[in-house]
């Protein structure tokens, strides 16, 4: 079978590294970063942020996948995404965190404590 045609499944296999079936898993993943390491740089660095405690054999492999997907043109353009946040979620933490403040303090140096 070729390896793009997992490519469509490449989360949920992602979703079983971790997990005691992860040897079947990761084999897989290493024949798609192989063959397509860009269809799996966001989602391999996505999905490692997560993954502690991996067995030996696992945690060998993933470090081989890891070497393969990243690279120094995409790395830039993987941290720019990590740093986006829609606007609708930004108003709400400032929001929140004007909220604790005005809560935690006094009238008066309220406008200081929020700027």
């Amino acid at each position: 079978i070729p390896s793009w045609m997992f490519i469509e499944w490449l989360s949920q296999l992602l979703a079983f590294v971790p997990t005691p079936h992860g040897s079947a898993a990761v084999h897989v993943v290493k024949i798609i970063a192989l063959d397509y390491p860009g269809a799996l740089s966001y989602s391999w660095r996505v999905s490692l942020e997560d993954w502690k405690d991996l067995d030996k054999e696992i945690s060998s492999v993933v470090s081989e996948i890891s070497e393969l997907v990243t690279s120094e043109e995409i790395t830039p353009f993987l941290e720019a995404l990590a740093t986006l946040t829609p606007p609708d979620m930004l108003l709400k933490d400032l929001i929140e965190e004007m909220a604790v403040k005005a809560n935690n303090s006094s009238q008066d140096n309220y406008i200081d404590k929020i700027t």
